[in-house]
């Protein structure tokens, strides 16, 4: 047929540098750290684009991220997954790893970074900080042995100056405390809260900003 339009056809070519890094790798006890605030890019396009004022501008977290990733994967780190949280933020990448490799994932709320304005925006709201978007921040999933040395050469780089330990890879078991036991399925994560409570962070059930990459 005639085509009506520009056709734009892209591909990659590359080399595998550090091999064995995959979602499939992620087992108990593997430690989950975050580079940095999540959320921030995410609420900086719906403030904008809503016209939403607040007392600190929100500003976009965008970045390259491989200076910082390679700096981790040079350094001696077992890194068994690493991602960056995009689309769906880090909810999204807790819970297709833990799909992925059959396992819960165990996280603390108080221990996510995420930046005054940034909560507040999802206070007003009624978002969830860990379903949006980011651009300039990665998640790890390393051994336990590597998580202090992880974090150490995160928060000497520019971009992974606030990176914490978030939770940890979790038995299947360890989710009767947030459901009763009622859901037997694999792969979910379970969120501490602030007070002790413990709920499943959900996977996000829709794009709350489509189109912001």
């Amino acid at each position: 047929g005639k085509a009506d339009g520009i056709f734009i056809n892209t591909s990659g070519i590359g080399e595998i540098l550090y091999g064995g890094i995959s979602v499939y790798n992620i087992e108990e006890g593997d430690i989950i750290i975050v580079s940095g605030n999540v959320g921030d890019h995410g609420a900086a396009i719906m403030s904008q684009r809503e016209g939403i004022e607040m007392d600190v501008e929100i500003e976009s977290d965008c970045a390259s991220l491989w200076g910082m990733i390679n700096a981790v994967l040079s350094g001696g780190i077992k890194v068994k997954a690493v991602r960056d949280a995009t689309r769906g933020g880090l909810a999204a990448v807790l819970n297709e790893w833990a799909m992925a490799a059959d396992i819960d994932i165990y996280a603390e709320e108080d221990k996510i970074p995420v930046s005054p304005p940034v909560k507040g925006f999802c206070e007003l709201l009624g978002f969830e900080p860990y379903q949006l978007a980011c651009e300039g921040r990665a998640v790890f999933a390393v051994k336990p042995e590597f998580a202090e040395k992880t974090l150490g050469i995160l928060r000497s780089h520019p971009l992974g100056k606030n990176a914490n330990i978030i939770g940890t890879a979790v038995s299947r078991i360890r989710r009767k405390s947030a459901d009763g036991g009622r859901n037997n399925s694999s792969g979910k994560v379970i969120l501490k809260g602030i007070y002790g409570v413990e709920r499943i962070l959900d996977y996000p059930s829709g794009e709350l900003l489509p189109r912001i990459c």
